[in-house]
């Protein structure tokens, strides 16, 4: 959640930032997921699901990219 202050510029930069921390996070959640092994089973929790589809779809993309 940002925090609204009132104050324009520090609301302005209150969104950079908490846009820069999201930007931050999926990148490095992208490289834990690159290394993760398929052949592992399914994930552990229900949460995980989504990402794991997208990671799946993600890496299918990787693949035709790298085929051509």
């Amino acid at each position: 959640m940002i925090k609204k202050t009132g104050n324009l510029w520090l609301d302005l930069l209150y969104y950079i930032v908490f846009g820069v921390q999201n930007i931050a996070s999926g990148l490095h959640d992208k490289i834990i997921f690159d290394t993760l092994n398929d052949n592992l089973g399914k994930a552990f929790i229900k949460a995980d699901q989504p990402v794991l589809k997208f990671r799946q779809f993600y890496q299918s993309w990787v693949a035709k990219v790298q085929s051509n």
